[in-house]
């Protein structure tokens, strides 16, 4: 089953559009019109309504031309494919298309089914390149994240655990910041005795992740904030003094809170203390 691609068709003359419509049959191929327009304003008052994956535009129209919406287009961040449609003689103008970014053109005259074809396939095509470019993107950046907080961690953990431990070493790390390093902090020590937990060996186990989501539960926000993890049933949070003077919160409502989330999300009444 094709996947179903919106396709926006831009021309002042119907005659073209009736053809576009009626060359191929789109929606077995999957595509769809979901909007058509008569010149570039009509065209971009749809643009962010119908949020079309390919735009076929003619080059030569009232009130706004195709190089024009082209322009419009690449200023408003417009992540679809461009495809222009002219008459013979507008070599200029198609040549100007293609610098701005459209990726073909098709002359009006000599348009063909198979070449329409090609040059949808050839818009999917790209699209489906883009798409898989940003996710191998999003991945890697997710990696890259995930390394630098088990880095961040290592070390804020040998800073609290070791006495001889060389605070100029968390300077040397220039792609890792420390809330604590901008503004004062609160201090919580959060723990629970492995023989009050329950028969559950996941639940002997409190995550940097899951008080994440406590806190997340509590500020709608994990920033200006450290998690370290010291052993699998204690941890440090660091939360920046202006985070929860913000929210207007004391430091013993805000254990409170922590205590009763945990209890509700894996029976444990945990202790906690704080500097």
């Amino acid at each position: 089953m094709y996947p179903m691609y919106n396709v926006m068709l831009v021309d002042d003359e119907p005659i073209v559009k009736v053809a576009l419509r009626t060359m191929i049959p789109w929606e077995e191929l999957g595509y769809m019109i979901c909007a058509t327009a008569s010149d570039g304003v009509e065209a971009l008052t749809l643009v962010d309504k119908f949020n079309p994956h390919i735009i076929i535009t003619d080059l030569k129209m009232p009130n706004m031309d195709g190089l024009q919406l082209i322009k419009e287009l690449n200023n408003r961040g417009f992540a679809g494919k461009i495809l222009v449609a002219s008459n013979h003689g507008e070599y200029e103008l198609v040549r100007e298309a293609l610098v701005l970014g459209a990726i073909d053109y098709m002359l009006k005259i000599s348009m063909k089914t198979e070449d329409l074809i090609h040059l949808l396939e050839k818009s999917t095509k790209l699209i489906q390149e883009q798409l898989q470019s940003r996710q191998q993107q999003e991945t890697q950046t997710q990696l890259l994240q995930h390394n630098l907080k088990s880095v961040k961690n290592a070390l804020l953990k040998d800073y609290f655990t070791d006495p001889y431990y060389d605070v100029q070493q968390l300077d040397q790390h220039d792609a890792i910041s420390f809330a604590f390093s901008e503004s004062s902090c609160y201090l919580f020590y959060i723990t629970f005795e492995q023989n009050n937990a329950t028969q559950n060996e996941r639940q002997n186990h409190i995550s940097v992740s899951f008080i994440e989501n406590i806190i997340l539960d509590i500020l709608e926000t994990v920033d200006q904030l450290e998690i370290i993890q010291l052993e699998s049933n204690g941890l440090l949070l660091l939360i920046s003094c202006d985070t929860l003077d913000d929210h207007q919160i004391i430091r013993t409502d805000f254990i409170q809170r922590v205590i009763r989330l945990i209890k509700m999300y894996i029976s444990i009444t945990p202790t906690i203390v704080f500097f």
